[in-house]
C-alpha cells in the first residue's frame, strides 16, 4: 500500500509488541481499535502539520498526549483498556520508533468525505516534498524559511559533522530578531547566516538533527548567552523536508560566525611568514615566534573559555579541533576574534551524566576528531564503559572533561 492509503500491514514498532493471541477457547470482545486501522501521516513533521491535514475535520480527530502516548501500539491498548481516552471515532499520535504521526480510527468507521480529503492532502504534501527535494542549494538559489522569511545562497563554507554547510543572506530580517545579527536587519539590509544541509536515514539521524537545532536555540536564550554573542551560532530556522518515507532532509539556518578555521589560519600566516622572510631576508627568531604562539593560545583561551562555561550548562560540544574553532583577523593581528561551531555531536549534559541508558555517557558512540582523545576516550572506543569504569579519574575525565581537553590541544597546536 502507498502511504497515502491505509496500510494492510501494523507497524513494525506494532508487530514486535503485539500481545499474545488468546487461548482457545477464551472469550474476548473484539477491541474497538486496532493498529490495522492506522494511517501513516507520511509528510507531517510537526504536530501542525499533522492537524493541518485533516482541514476542516480536525476535530473528529484529537491529536494524544505526545508525553504520554508514545507508539500505535501502546496507543491501541490504552484506548481498547481505557487508560487512553478519545470520545472521537479518529485520533493522531506521534510513533517515537517511527518518527512519524499515525492517525487511527475505530474499527468499522470510515468517514468517506473526511478520508479522501485526508489522502489528497497526503498526496499533495509528497508531490511538494519531491520538489523540495530536487532543490539542490547552489550560488543564487533562494531558499524558503518559513513565516515569509527568504534567503539566497551565496557560497559552500564546508562540511561539518553530518553535512555541508553554506553562506547565505537573509533578506532584511527584523530588528532584534536573532541574537548576534551585528545590527543587521530592521532594514538595514541582507544578514550573514549560514545554512547546514543534513541528510537524515534514520531516527537516530533526525534526533541528533533536533538536538542540534534545539541547542542552539537554548544557546541563544540561556541566562548567559551575552558571552557566547557572536562566537557561537544561533538558530534562524529549521526546514525539514521528507525526502521518501524513511529518509528526510534537515536545514538548519544560523547565525554565521565569522572568521575561518584556526588550522587554515595558523597555515596561512605561516606562509606569509615565510614568503616575507625569502623577500626581506628577516627571520623571525625562535623567541618571536614562541611569543606570537603563546598570544594566539592565550587569546584563544581567555576568549573561548566563558563561551565554553555556558555551553556546559546545558551541552558538551565533543568536537572541538582546530576545524570547528574559527578565527578572525580581518581587522588587526593583535585584535583576533575567536567563535566555535558544529554542534552536531553535542550531548546533553543532563542525560550525558544522568541514570545508565541510551543517552549516558557509558552508552552514546564515541565522537570527534580522534586526535584530540584523552585516554579515557581510547578506553572507551577499545574496550567500552565497563572496562574505563574501573579507572574513576580517567571515568570522570571521559564523563566531565572531554571539551577541555580538546580546547588545552588546541592551544598547543596555536
Amino acid at each position: 500500500a502507498s502511504d497515502a492509503t491505509f496500510v494492510t500491514q501494523p507497524p513494525a514498532e506494532a508487530v514486535a509488541a503485539a500481545p499474545d493471541a488468546a487461548p482457545a477457547g477464551a472469550s474476548r470482545p473484539r477491541p474497538q481499535w486496532s493498529v490495522m486501522s492506522s494511517k501513516r501521516l507520511y509528510p507531517a513533521a510537526t504536530p501542525n502539520e499533522a492537524v493541518q491535514l485533516l482541514g476542516p475535520w480536525r476535530e473528529r480527530a484529537p491529536l494524544l498526549d505526545m508525553d504520554t502516548v508514545y507508539s500505535v501500539h501502546q496507543a491501541v491498548e490504552g484506548l481498547n483498556n481505557g487508560t487512553i481516552n478519545c470520545s472521537e471515532d479518529y485520533c493522531i499520535l506521534f510513533s517515537r520508533s517511527n518518527q512519524c504521526f499515525f492517525m487511527l480510527k475505530r474499527d468499522g468507521v470510515y468517514l468517506r468525505q473526511m478520508e479522501e480529503a485526508i489522502d489528497a492532502a497526503i498526496a499533495a504534501r509528497e508531490l511538494a516534498a519531491q520538489e523540495a527535494a530536487q532543490q539542490q542549494l547552489d550560488q543564487g538559489v533562494v531558499l524558503q524559511l518559513g513565516e515569509g522569511r527568504t534567503c539566497r545562497i551565496v557560497a559552500p563554507l564546508g562540511a561539518g559533522s553530518f553535512g555541508a554547510v553554506w553562506a547565505a543572506e537573509l533578506d532584511d530580517p527584523p530588528a532584534g530578531s536573532f541574537v548576534g545579527d551585528g545590527g543587521g536587519g530592521g532594514g538595514g539590509g541582507p544578514m550573514e547566516i549560514a545554512i547546514k544541509e543534513i541528510v537524515c536515514s534514520s531516527p537516530v539521524d533526525i534526533e541528533a538533527a533536533n538536538i542540534e537545532a534545539d541547542l542552539l536555540q537554548r544557546l541563544a536564550e540561556g541566562s548567559d548567552a551575552k558571552v557566547a554573542e557572536s562566537r557561537i551560532p544561533a538558530l534562524v530556522a529549521k526546514i525539514t523536508d521528507q525526502l521518501t518515507p524513511e529518509c528526510c532532509r534537515v536545514r538548519l539556518a544560523m547565525t554565521r560566525v565569522k572568521g575561518v578555521p584556526l588550522d587554515s589560519f595558523l597555515r596561512e600566516e605561516a606562509e606569509k611568514e615565510s614568503l616575507k622572510s625569502v623577500q626581506t631576508g628577516a627571520v623571525p627568531s625562535r623567541k618571536q615566534r614562541l611569543q606570537r604562539g603563546c598570544f594566539v593560545a592565550r587569546e584563544l583561551i581567555l576568549q573561548l573559555a566563558p563561551v565554553m562555561g555556558h555551553i556546559a550548562t546545558m551541552a558538551f560540544h565533543r568536537d572541538v579541533n582546530w576545524n570547528n574553532i574559527l578565527v578572525d583577523s580581518s581587522c588587526d593581528l593583535k585584535n583576533l576574534h575567536f567563535g566555535l561551531v558544529d554542534f552536531g555531536l553535542a550531548v546533553n549534559m543532563q542525560l550525558w551524566r544522568g541514570p545508565l541508558g541510551k543517552d549516558s555517557w557509558q552508552l552514546v558512540d564515541i565522537g570527534g576528531d580522534c586526535r584530540y582523545w584523552p585516554m579515557s576516550a581510547w578506553i572507551q572506543f577499545e574496550c567500552g564503559w565497563n572496562e574505563l569504569d574501573k579507572h574513576p579519574f580517567l571515568a570522570a575525565e571521559y564523563e566531565n572533561r572531554l571539551d577541555h581537553h580538546a580546547i588545552g590541544f588546541v592551544a598547543f597546536q596555536a
